[in-house]
């Protein structure tokens, strides 16, 4: 059934089923992306001052002992940096399917997570709920009319 631009609920036959594909997504935004560049920018300013006062303190070459606190300050830094933009990444999973409804009308639907109960196959008769996301109908539930299961999805 269509309800417009905007239907909340999605019924037809399923025509293609796309395999699960695991999609590492981001989960920063905006705000967060500029707290990290100046968190960044002060971190590699201040180990560079760090260096800096230690280069004055008087590091000679037989006494390592201060160029090794710079280098340690240095690979701290880098190791910071290194779990901010590897921490921020998840994997998602997410498949696509084309639903035909009564009147011959395809649309693309995609399942954002994975199915915990109930399957989708191609023939099945399905009633889908969920949300527009720009082309796609992105499925949050549903139910299989032909294998009579309720089709539950996971998204984290």
């Amino acid at each position: 059934m269509y309800l417009g631009r905007n239907p909340q609920r999605l019924s037809g036959v399923v025509t293609n089923i796309g395999a699960a594909m695991p999609i590492v997504a981001p989960r920063h935004s905006w705000p967060s992306r500029i707290l990290f560049g100046t968190v960044f920018a002060l971190v590699v300013l201040s180990t560079a001052i760090v260096k800096g006062v230690l280069s004055l303190a008087g590091a000679s070459r037989e006494r390592r002992r201060p160029a090794f606190i710079a280098d340690m300050a240095n690979r701290a830094a880098g190791d910071y940096v290194w779990g901010r933009l590897s921490a921020g990444r998840e994997l998602r999973y997410t498949q696509t399917l084309r639903i035909r409804d009564h009147r011959g009308q395809q649309y693309a639907a995609r399942i954002d997570g994975m199915l915990v109960s109930g399957s989708v196959t191609p023939g099945d008769h399905v009633e889908v709920e969920g949300r527009w996301d720009g082309p796609f109908f992105v499925v949050t539930s549903g139910f299989n009319i032909v294998s009579r299961t309720p089709i539950q999805i996971i998204t984290r």
